[in-house]
């Protein structure tokens, strides 16, 4: 296990948990109980835990703020303009994969609105439900095991059906983007695994996520930057990352 992966795990853990205890972290992972006292000074620095004698405990409002409900709801305006964006994109034909993001979702719902035939394929149940009723889209739906904290299937048999589906667009978001390291981050191990299948496969890689997440912190580095072919913010990125972005080749919309 790698120290990035190790980071991720551990985060995972506070969240199901709620609490961790050094001594026991360091048995299980079979490190010093310094490098893990580090780990979790690390996640505190992200703002996802609270140090504790002897531990760490989860970071409530951190993570209820992160929930997936909550993030459907939140920063919808900026969202919509993404997602109005995104659809330019598509073509009647086309196989696309929406992930478990709450700015696939809303892309998601203006495809339903432009009525383009296309064939859909995700791992969010909520687009699954959204677009059940549409006739003008064939819907395949990936299973596997149900995370309601994403609201997205995960696990190695959600893994295995996306990696049979060639795809000509996929559209994905993360955690976040560190442009200068050349990196898109995720919180866990697992969702970012999944998200590089997801891109693996598809002929067109997109970036769909707010321009907030090029200043934001993630743990697990999933996938290099320079492989995405088009990025799509709600508003103008700042001029340095666009000058940054252009030399990788990426198209900005």
């Amino acid at each position: 296990m790698t120290a990035s992966e190790r980071l991720s795990d551990i985060r995972q853990r506070v969240e199901k948990q709620g609490t961790v205890l050094v001594k026991t972290l360091a048995i299980e992972y079979r490190v010093t109980e310094d490098l893990i006292r580090k780990d979790l000074k690390k996640l505190e620095k992200l703002d996802v835990v609270d140090r504790i004698y002897g531990g760490a405990e989860r970071k409530k409002n951190k993570f209820q703020a992160s929930t997936f409900g909550y993030r459907l709801e939140s920063h919808v305006e900026e969202k919509e303009k993404i997602a109005t964006k995104a659809v330019k994109l598509i073509r009647p034909g086309n196989y696309i994969f929406l992930d478990t993001s709450s700015t696939s979702y809303y892309i998601a719902k203006y495809i339903a609105l432009a009525e383009i035939e296309v064939t859909v394929i995700t791992d969010m149940l909520a687009i699954v439900v959204l677009l059940s009723d549409y006739k003008s889209i064939k819907l395949i739906s990936i299973g596997g095991e149900y995370d309601a904290y994403t609201g997205g299937f995960f696990g190695p048999v959600a893994s295995s059906q996306i990696h049979k589906y060639k795809t000509d667009l996929a559209f994905i978001s993360c955690k976040s983007i560190s442009v200068k390291e050349g990196y898109l981050l995720e919180g866990f191990a697992e969702i970012g695994n999944q998200k590089k299948i997801i891109l693996d496969n598809a002929s067109k890689k997109v970036l769909a996520t707010q321009k907030s997440k090029y200043n934001d912190s993630g743990v697990y580095r999933f996938y290099e930057l320079k492989e995405i072919d088009i990025i799509i913010t709600e508003d103008s990125l700042e001029m340095n990352v666009v000058e940054q972005l252009k030399e990788l080749k990426i198209n900005i919309f």
